[in-house]
């Protein structure tokens, strides 16, 4: 006697663990492939465009340097020179020009403060006036009376946002 079910059993018995193995097996290997054919044997100017950085780069320099030896012997620039590592050297110590810088700063740190709180104090004014005018409007479409909100939007500094 036949089993109905006997070829059902028989294909859900088979496996594909070998099928699937090769086929991860070939994926692998041909990654690895593109990879070494991207990086190492078709881009043979890739050594060209290192050897050519690496040159242009010494090739800079040494104009830098050159450029540099023949700033060096300029007596302006010598005389600029010195101004700036002596203008340095007075702010960098504990001299007159270090004092005023100290002084500024501080007076600078102060003024910033005083425009972030006036600032502030602005932007709570601003919506103050933005609260009255909406109560004035809102009232207006709703059928309210708007007097006492137009007398405090009077007796603000400011009549309008």
């Amino acid at each position: 006697m036949t089993d109905p079910q006997g070829p059902l059993r028989e294909d859900e018995r088979r496996s594909y663990a070998a099928l699937f193995l090769f086929t991860v097996a070939m994926l692998l290997a041909c990654t690895v492939w593109a990879i070494w054919q991207d990086s190492f044997s078709r881009h043979l100017w890739k050594r060209y465009k290192a050897d050519f950085y690496r040159l242009a780069i010494a090739k800079y320099e040494d104009g830098l340097a050159l450029d540099a030896e023949r700033l060096g012997a300029t007596p302006e620039y010598a005389k600029l020179t010195a101004d700036l590592e002596a203008t340095r050297n007075a702010m960098a110590g504990d001299g007159e020009v270090r004092a005023k810088l100290d002084e500024f700063a501080d007076r600078m740190a102060g003024a910033k403060n005083h425009e972030l709180e006036t600032d502030l104090e602005l932007r709570f004014l601003r919506s103050e006036i933005e609260e009255v005018w909406y109560l004035i409007e809102s009232g207006g479409h709703a059928g309210e009376a708007a007097s006492g909100h137009r007398r405090k939007r009077d007796s603000s500094p400011r009549g309008s946002p």
